[in-house]
């Protein structure tokens, strides 16, 4: 069987699940080539696949005062993106592939590929194109005047309106769309009426595993610097313990927007918080700091998913999340840690009580660990996926 791989991921969980997708899939001995544009973090692809870099480059960012004319940029960076894509399906196509296994485009979240590929298309959809659909939140540092002219600004409008169109067109033509969660899997029936399945990705437990090592009392949480990580949630809840009681909060980022990083290190000064920040550690520092954290909170807003929380309890830390989103099937409340409303008082109250009871953070971190290991280790995570291979008729699988 042979089988074209696309994606136009940038660093984060969904490249890590691309890249441990593309490997087990060649250890099956699928014939793969993967196709993957220049702007593209590239996978790590392994012995045997054949990698085809495609030059693909945005039109340049302006800066104040022509700022505003970067969405007419951004329009026609999308009519480019369409005839990239075409070209793209055309030398698929003249390579017979049996199926099109394509992953998110960080510039049109579902890829226009999936528009013109003759051959059948699964989209793995870690999440819908998520700043069209949902309760929009305010950027750090946006004054007042900008964020009217945003609303008013002709081209920005017209530049989201085609966003999405172009987002809904490609997602919809899909052959199958494969989703991450149970929730993933309602946002996506609800914004663009597609039935989805349910194929969950999984944890390399041999990477994230215990160390033995000493836990530190702090608290660790784990994502890219951005608003939608709700860091602050965090910050406020730490707040609310009396001084001695204050852990440190050890924040590792895959990715970091400088406004983000000046507003959360200022709130924690405000509030008498010891904050560290680590941006783009290696994995053997982040499983280090798994393993040395007393607990790990995460936080973030209407997460579609969320590998921290099953890194963590692979390495046997337990978690401290929201009861929002995806978070809410990667832990079981009460014995690998502990789902929370976004109330920083709630958070708070379990933090105190967790992080010094030693005896309890040892019964959780033995739960943790063999409840990822049973529930997500990816062979289980690619039987299921194979399970959806064969529900398209690929023979052979």
């Amino acid at each position: 069987m042979r089988l074209a791989f696309f994606h136009n991921l940038h660093s984060g969980g969904a490249w890590r699940v691309a890249d441990e997708q593309l490997r087990r899939l060649a250890a099956q001995g699928v014939e793969i080539t993967l196709f993957e544009p220049t702007t593209a973090k590239p996978l790590e692809a392994p012995s045997g696949v054949e990698v085809r870099r495609l030059p693909f480059r945005p039109l340049p960012t302006l800066r104040r005062p022509l700022g505003r004319l970067n969405y007419s940029a951004r329009l026609l960076d999308l009519a480019r993106l369409r005839r990239f894509h075409r070209h793209l399906a055309a030398q698929v196509d003249m390579q017979r592939y049996d199926l099109l296994f394509a992953h998110p485009s960080q510039f049109t979240q579902a890829p226009l590929i999936l528009a013109y590929a003759p051959m059948p298309t699964l989209y793995y959809c870690h999440e819908p194109l998520r700043r069209l659909y949902e309760p929009p939140l305010q950027v750090r540092g946006t004054r007042k005047r900008d964020r009217l002219r945003d609303r008013i600004d002709p081209f920005r409008q017209r530049y989201l309106s085609r966003l999405g169109k172009v987002d809904r067109e490609a997602t919809q033509a899909a052959t199958c769309v494969v989703v991450n969660s149970r929730y993933t899997q309602q946002e996506v029936k609800r914004i663009y009426g597609v039935e989805a399945q349910v194929s969950p990705p999984g944890i390399d437990v041999e990477l994230f595993h215990p160390l033995g090592l000493s836990r530190n009392g702090s608290l660790l949480s784990v994502g890219a610097l951005t608003p939608y990580k709700r860091f602050d949630t965090l910050i406020e809840a730490v707040a609310l313990l009396p001084q001695r009681k204050r852990p440190l909060l050890h924040i590792i980022s895959n990715y970091a927007e400088e406004e983000e990083r000046r507003y959360l290190t200022a709130l924690a000064e405000q509030r008498g918080i010891r904050l560290y920040i680590d941006v783009g550690v290696p994995d053997a520092i982040l499983v280090a700091a798994y393993n040395s954290a007393s607990l790990v909170g995460y936080t973030p807003y209407r997460e579609p998913l969320g590998l921290v929380p099953l890194e963590a309890q692979a390495c046997g830390t337990p978690v401290i999340g929201v009861r929002e989103g995806g978070v809410q099937e990667t832990i079981l409340d009460g014995q690998t840690g502990r789902l929370l409303p976004r109330d920083p008082a709630a958070i708070a109250a379990a933090i105190d009580e967790l992080i010094g009871n030693w005896s309890q953070l040892a019964r959780m971190s033995l739960m943790a660990r063999r409840y990822v290991v049973r529930t997500w280790s990816w062979e289980r995570a690619m039987a299921r996926l194979y399970d959806v291979l064969k529900g398209m008729c690929w023979v052979g699988v």
